[in-house]
């Protein structure tokens, strides 16, 4: 295989260095942190609301194997989304090639290496995405911040100059951006982008955001106008009151609540009464999600017990 190398100004070539630059100097490896074989990121797609009906689904990342590019072993990570900005049935899948050295995560397009992180910035440094024009990635602020397993990682807070593409927010070391793995336009009626909803290592949360994973609605309203229907205290000491105001939701088929490890630990079925108290007391401080089922109208809210 010919190997194609980019020549570019001088400050520029340690952004995206070609693989012979690489294998030459035996610099690269899997780094056994970034998207170990079988991660999952589950990020946020919204269908378009106007014109017909809105709703969501996901768009899942995962770290499928090795795999050889001009002989060095590098990460193949597969993107797949099972409906179109419309709400129709459309499948999306997108093989994207990854490798991950001393803190900076690159992208593999033509044999030549992108940076695409560097979680080695601090505030006041930056890096470029010379796969996206160049564009630079300014480092605000770091802190460190606590994941849904217990795991204490390292977050940057970062802007970016190009007003085509959405990269500006947080980013966590070995997950990456808080939107989408990659860089995204912000175009209408759809973004490829949307929140986090959860990382799993080894079937395992690491970060937990919205329960479940992969819950989706289509050709629904999800979440819109949830308030005139039902309303909870999000904020619990000890009793979580569930109030259906809208009383045309009941029978409610179910109401569940999982820990931030996606643990059930609590589940009602064939709701009938207008309000609910559940019991939360004997229950770890910390966030829980409550999700209500009735038919084909699903109503999720973050819980924070103190």
């Amino acid at each position: 295989m010919r190997i194609k190398i980019i020549t570019v100004i001088i400050f520029l070539m340690n952004s995206y260095p070609s693989f012979a630059q690489e294998k030459n100097e035996n610099l690269i490896k899997c780094n056994s942190q970034w998207a170990p074989i079988g991660a999952e990121w589950y990020f946020t797609y919204n269908f378009r609301q106007i014109p017909g009906p809105g709703g969501s689904t996901y768009t899942k990342f995962q770290s499928i194997k090795d795999t050889l590019i001009s002989n060095v072993t590098c990460r193949l990570i597969r993107e797949t989304r099972n409906f179109n900005c419309s709400g129709e049935p459309d499948t999306l899948t997108k093989n994207h090639i990854m490798i991950a050295e001393g803190g900076r995560v690159y992208e593999v397009w033509n044999d030549v290496l992108f940076l695409l992180y560097d979680f080695n910035k601090n505030p006041g440094e930056y890096w470029i995405l010379p796969k996206y024009d160049y564009d630079t990635v300014f480092v605000d602020s770091v802190k460190m911040i606590t994941l849904t397993n217990g795991e204490i990682r390292k977050a940057q807070y970062v802007t970016t100059n190009a007003y085509d593409k959405i990269f500006s927010g947080m980013i966590i070391e070995n997950i990456g951006f808080e939107l989408s793995l990659f860089p995204f336009l912000p175009k209408t009626p759809c973004e490829d982008g949307g929140p986090l909803r959860c990382y799993l290592e080894n079937g395992n949360h690491v970060m937990t955001n919205y329960l479940p994973c992969d819950h989706q609605t289509v050709g629904t309203y999800d979440l819109i106008n949830t308030a005139e229907k039902i309303r909870v205290n999000t904020i619990v000491n000890d009793i979580l009151k569930i109030d259906f105001i809208d009383h045309l939701l009941l029978p409610v088929q179910s109401i569940t609540i999982l820990n931030n490890m996606g643990a059930v630990i609590y589940r009602q079925q064939h709701v009938v009464d207008q309000q609910i108290l559940i019991n939360l007391l004997n229950e770890k401080n910390g966030f829980y999600f409550l999700m209500i089922e009735n038919n084909n109208e699903f109503f999720n809210f973050k819980i924070i017990k103190l």
